[in-house]
């Protein structure tokens, strides 16, 4: 977004998933930005309401717009950024169990064995990919695409978005492990398991009855008998 002397705002790029990096080319009369599609590399690129959009520099990595000097040269660096998982087990060094190259980690299981996760960056290819990780295996078992949310404490089922679904988390080969859908719902629900690993509580955006609009609504899953019911408590408002 670009705001203008008498405050009218203008839209010169589409949606990016990362934007990193601003600078003016008065040269040229635009806008110098480093931006990426999903699970692209970000890399320096012209905007400007007049002219069609321009790629400035292409490599192999990463880029960040610093600077353009009054004669048109650009200042590039170039970035390598990860977010890691590291496990520190006793007196041991820590340990990297990472997997790809930008992973977020949603849940431990009560022994401090296994880790569920998702990874977002550019090895995820432009989705989200769910990962379980025993930290005494070297390689992860992916749970498939999704957002993770939480892990029951005996590590045995993970729960993930969208649509919140339950997932066998300990197949016994590293082929994706099934799913099943426990409450289809809009927007980003969050969901958590209980201490004995029996029950489910998930807060989903769900469409309404009047009017159409969506509205949140609290619900228990049991996990063994797969029942589904809203909690037995008052909520603060007809929103919940």
């Amino acid at each position: 977004m670009v705001l203008n002397a008498d405050g009218k705002v203008e839209q010169w790029s589409p949606q990016y998933d990362d934007v990193l990096g601003l600078a003016w080319n008065r040269g040229k009369d635009e806008l110098l930005i480093t931006g990426a599609a999903p699970g692209d590399l970000t890399r320096p690129v012209g905007r400007s309401p007049r002219r069609e959009s321009r790629l400035v520099y292409r490599t192999a990595g990463n880029l960040l717009v610093n600077d353009v000097s009054r004669t048109g040269q650009v200042l590039i660096t170039e970035r390598d950024w990860r977010q890691e998982i590291v496990v520190v087990q006793g007196d041991a060094p820590p340990r990297s169990v990472e997997w790809l190259d930008w992973a977020s980690v949603s849940a431990l299981s009560d022994d401090g064995k296994q880790i569920l996760f998702f990874e977002s960056g550019a090895g995820a290819g432009g989705t989200l990919l769910i990962g379980l990780r025993d930290v005494d295996r070297p390689v992860p078992v992916q749970l498939g695409r999704g957002r993770s949310l939480d892990l029951t404490g005996d590590g045995a089922w993970a729960l993930t978005i969208p649509e919140i679904e339950s997932r066998r988390a300990a197949p016994s080969s590293p082929d994706r492990a099934r799913g099943t859908e426990v409450v289809r719902g809009q927007g980003t629900p969050a969901a958590s398991t209980s201490r004995d690993s029996s029950r489910m509580g998930s807060a989903s955006r769900l469409q309404g009855i009047r009017r159409g609009e969506a509205v949140s609504r609290l619900f228990i899953y049991d996990m063994g008998s797969q029942d589904l019911r809203p909690p037995p408590l008052r909520c603060p408002s007809p929103g919940w």
